[in-house]
């Protein structure tokens, strides 16, 4: 005898899953709009095509990645039931739906919606349709550091379409997960989409039209490479040092500068007299990622519009090769 369950209870729990999924999309697109609009501009992630492969799959392996996955995942077992020939197959749809809260929180949704067949399993019998439900919501950081967690909590929900596909109750407890993943020491300067300027001590002119100027013409530049000038929270920190009326040390940070929240400078070298030293820091991994010095630039001699259109050839020429390309 075969035991199947009635067409309408099965169609009833697709429905139910799948408003389920619709419902938690929406909650994520309307949460994301409320909190663009409340901390002002947001910065977009960048598109696909830009960010590479080992970046794209660090997400895909990170569980509480601010980004909407739908996998899936085909199971088979064999040798089940009373008499060991029973089968059974489940196709697991796991939709993972990020939750913008604020800039410092998201809330993430993993679903696990089971569809069933199995034969030979509870006895001579076979049935097919929808297993239990489980969903976890879980709270976690948006810049977590220096490892992956979140906490939260796990439902079993009884939406089994049959008896013998599900426990028939309702389940709830606790879920917590911590990683670490390996990072590649390489930037990857596809992600770097704004920056901001910083003050590097000891480095900038005191001459304000000429610091003006040096950062002008560097935004010039920059803005042409794509990146956008911010007050704060920037994908990139940019300073200068610069030597006017005399040589100078040039700081080489190791791990980045004290405004940075790296460690002491790990060595110095020489400037001379008219030489700008332009310097990126990525802020997240606390690191020098790009320098670039142009000579004879500065002149506190000349006139102001020669400077000028000086700073504005050598930065052309300096930012010519930026962002540099990765080595094959």
């Amino acid at each position: 005898m075969t035991s199947r369950p009635k067409g309408r209870k099965s169609v009833t729990a697709i429905r139910a899953a799948l408003l389920v999924g619709f419902i938690l999309v929406w909650l994520s697109t309307a949460f994301t709009q409320v909190g663009t609009n409340a901390t002002g501009p947001a910065t977009a992630a960048p598109p696909p095509e830009e960010a590479n492969s080992a970046e794209l799959a660090k997400k895909l392996s990170n569980p509480v990645a601010a980004m909407i996955s739908v996998p899936f995942q085909s199971n088979f077992d064999a040798g089940m039931g009373p008499s060991e020939d029973g089968v059974r197959y489940t196709n697991n749809f796991q939709p993972v739906i990020p939750i913008t809260l604020n800039q410092n929180w998201n809330l993430i949704s993993r679903s696990i919606v089971p569809f069933i067949h199995q034969s030979n399993v509870t006895g001579p019998t076979s049935q097919t349709g929808t297993g239990d439900i489980q969903q976890s919501l879980i709270l976690s950081p948006a810049n977590p550091r220096p490892f992956i967690w979140g906490v939260g909590s796990i439902f079993l929900i009884p939406t089994a379409s049959d008896k013998f596909l599900g426990v028939g109750k309702l389940g709830i407890g606790p879920t917590a997960l911590v990683l670490t993943q390996k990072r590649n020491r390489a930037a990857n300067f596809a992600v770097y989409k704004t920056y901001q300027w910083v003050d590097i001590r000891g480095g900038t002119v005191t001459d304000q039209l000429m610091d003006q100027n040096i950062k002008r013409t560097v935004d010039e530049q920059l803005a042409q490479k794509g990146l956008t000038r911010v007050d704060k929270d920037a994908d990139l920190y940019v300073g200068y040092q610069a030597a006017v009326n005399e040589e100078k040390s040039v700081n080489v940070w190791g791990t980045g500068p004290r405004w940075m929240g790296g460690m002491a400078q790990a060595e110095t070298s020489t400037i001379a007299v008219g030489k700008l030293v332009i310097d990126m820091y990525d802020p997240a991994r606390k690191q020098l990622v790009w320098r670039g010095d142009a000579t004879k630039t500065l002149d506190p001699k000349k006139d102001p519009d020669k400077n000028y259109k000086n700073l504005q050839k050598a930065m052309a020429k300096l930012f010519k090769n930026y962002p540099p390309q990765p080595k094959k």
